[in-house]
This record gives structure tokens, C-alpha cells and sequence, in this order.
């Protein structure tokens, strides 16, 4: 059987309020990097920060469950039942991309979605992560959620980051909803250049336009359109402050990930 090659990609629509004044006053038209954002912007975007929760906690939920679910979880594998993703039924070894070696992969038993109850995280030969849910009283599974790019990483309970890239520099945070969607995400970019080295970031994007942030004005047209992003230039102590809890949570992820992390034999040979 042909494997599955399309992979569902992280799709966070851009979604920002617009009023009824000219496009010029919203965004920077000339996408020009010289220019910082102002005070009044930097205190807005770093109240806008301060509530954005970038902490990493890996939830492990009712443990008690987890030797029935590693059972279930063991039909996944095995092919004796499939998966839902949308409303088409697959099985594993016909959906996750590549050649289909389930002992070779890396699996990470926690709860994932934060509803007390343990998902299994599958990242395969070539780093991507598919994330399985077992509901109970229907007695299936459902692909919860499925990365994108190899560089895109666990951070916690409902959480993902990404890195990419040596010059320019991009980060990216993901927070994810109950049903493993993308709620927002925040971008990080840095560019070195000869002359100096250049700090963007985004505030918050929501993929629900109505969540979106009613971003002022006189601030949104400090704004630079990059990559579909709307990116604001600041300086390099700013970025220090804007960004330091992300870069300590991506940190603490590395080693609390070290926890739920499994080879094939140490999640279910025991």
C-alpha cells in the first residue's frame, strides 16, 4: 500500500483587526528593518508578553491508567486497529511517513492534551511526531496532532517550539487547544548581518480571527510583513527581555522531556 506522504502542516491563520483607515497606517509599507518601535509599542508588546505562558511541563495525569493504555496503545502499532485523523480511517503503517519501524522509534508517554489521561507522541526515523489519543468510551484512537517539519519540538503539555536555521535565526512557539490545534503562536527571528545583527519579533497570532489582538493603530504600523508574518523590530536588550522566558523553558523542556522520553522496548517491554 502506498504510504501516506502529505503531511498535515501547522496552518496558524494571521488574524488581525482591521478598521476602516488606510492600509498604509497599519503596516510599515516599505518593510524596512531601520527603524525600532517606539516606547509606547515595546511597553504594549511586553504587557502583551508577560501573559503569554511559555512555561514547559510535561503532565504525566492519572498514572494509574497507564498500563491499560500502553496495552491499547500496542493495538495502535501493531496495525490490529486504526486511527482516526479528520473522519478517514487509517492504519499507522500506511499514514506515518517513511518506512514503517515502529522498534526504531522515540516515543514520549505523558498527557499531552492536559486532560489527565496519557497520549502516546510518536517521532519517527525522520523527526516528525504524531500524537495519538485513545478515547475509552468509544474505543478508538485519533491523531490529536502532527508536526510539520523536523525542527519542531515538544515543549510541554499542549505546547510545541520550533528552530531553524543559522542566518537568519527563526524560533517559534505553538500553543495548542483541547483538540490539538493550533490556538496561538509567537515568532522569534534573528538576522546577522555584517553591520549589526537584527531582533524581530510577532505579538501573539491567533488561528481564530476572533481572538485576535486589537492591536492600536499607531503601534500596528510599526509592524514589518515578513514570511506572512507581521514582525517589530526592537533592540537587543529588549529582545532579552521579551523572549528570556521562552528561551528558559525551552531549556527546562530539554531536560524535563528526558522523563517521558522512551525507546520501543523501555515504554513496553516492562
Amino acid at each position: 500500500m502506498l504510504k501516506k506522504i502529505s503531511l498535515m502542516v501547522i496552518t496558524v491563520a494571521i488574524c488581525f483587526f482591521y478598521v476602516s483607515t488606510p492600509e498604509s497606517s497599519r503596516v510599515n509599507p516599505s518593510n524596512s528593518y531601520s527603524e525600532f518601535i517606539d516606547d509606547r509599542a515595546f511597553e504594549y508588546i511586553n504587557n502583551i508578553y508577560s501573559g503569554v505562558d511559555f512555561s514547559s511541563n510535561f503532565k504525566t495525569g492519572n498514572q494509574s491508567a497507564y498500563a491499560d493504555y500502553k496495552e491499547q496503545y500496542m493495538k495502535l502499532l501493531n496495525c490490529r486497529l486504526p486511527f482516526k485523523s479528520g473522519e478517514v480511517k487509517y492504519y499507522i503503517d500506511e499514514y506515518i511517513y517513511g518506512e514503517y519501524e515502529p522498534e526504531k522509534y522515540t516515543y514520549y508517554f505523558f498527557d499531552m492534551d492536559d486532560d489527565g489521561l496519557p497520549e502516546l507522541c510518536i517521532e519517527n526515523n525522520m523527526g516528525y511526531i504524531y500524537i495519538m489519543k485513545y478515547l475509552p468510551i468509544s474505543d478508538e484512537f485519533i491523531l490529536w496532532h502532527e508536526t510539520s517539519s523536523s525542527w519542531i519540538e515538544l515543549l510541554g503539555s499542549r505546547k510545541l517550539w520550533f528552530y531553524s536555521g543559522t542566518s537568519p535565526i527563526k524560533y517559534a512557539f505553538f500553543s495548542l487547544n483541547e483538540n490539538g490545534d493550533v490556538d496561538y503562536s509567537v515568532y522569534l527571528y534573528i538576522e546577522p548581518l555584517q553591520a549589526e545583527t537584527k531582533y524581530l519579533i510577532t505579538l501573539p497570532e491567533f488561528s481564530d480571527c476572533s481572538k485576535a489582538l486589537d492591536v492600536p493603530d499607531d503601534i500596528k504600523s510599526q509592524s514589518i510583513e515578513k514570511d506572512s508574518h507581521h514582525y517589530y523590530r526592537v533592540t537587543q536588550s529588549q529582545w532579552d527581555e521579551l523572549t528570556k522566558d521562552f528561551f528558559t523553558e525551552k531549556d527546562v523542556a530539554k531536560e524535563n522531556i528526558k522523563k517521558i522520553r522512551f525507546n520501543y522496548k523501555e515504554l513496553f517491554d516492562n
